[in-house]
């Protein structure tokens, strides 16, 4: 019981820490920046401006069907993704 307790633990901290890369890999998105992706980058900032919260890394998502995301285990390493 200790044993599967120890690899539960271990899975939910290893989940926490990575969840965001596992998802944005999964999806095989690309991180943008002001110059690639001007007006998607500048909404974020003005969002995160708004909000009080430090810019987020913002990712696109090669995809047609519409969907966004944020991840991140705290507001410092946070991300936001959208599709194309």
């Amino acid at each position: 019981m200790l044993f599967t307790l120890a690899i539960a633990v271990g899975m939910n901290v290893f989940a926490y820490w990575n969840s965001d890369r596992m998802v944005l890999s999964m999806y095989g998105a690309n991180q943008v920046d002001a110059r690639t992706a001007q007006g998607l980058y500048g909404t974020v900032e003005q969002l995160a401006a708004r909000g009080g919260l430090p810019m987020p890394k913002v990712y696109v998502i090669d995809n047609d069907q519409p969907n966004a995301f944020a991840t991140g285990c705290n507001p410092e390493n946070a991300v936001a993704a959208t599709t194309q």
